[in-house]
């Protein structure tokens, strides 16, 4: 069971980078969330879900 949600944690960690990649910030904004995210790993991605994604370029 560990291991399933250790799966699930890992790949959603993976979108995270991937859709912060994908997306334009203004400054350095951009830098520091893939650095947030390298870092912190799923805990990381859980912060840019609920912070990062509402700093982005429209």
């Amino acid at each position: 069971m560990g291991f399933i949600i250790g799966l699930i944690l890992v790949v959603y960690w993976i979108v995270q980078i991937v859709d912060c990649l994908k997306s334009d910030f203004s400054g350095y904004n951009k830098i520091i969330w893939i650095l947030v995210l390298i870092f912190l790993g799923p805990l990381g991605a859980i912060i840019y879900f609920f912070v990062g994604k509402d700093q982005k370029l429209r």
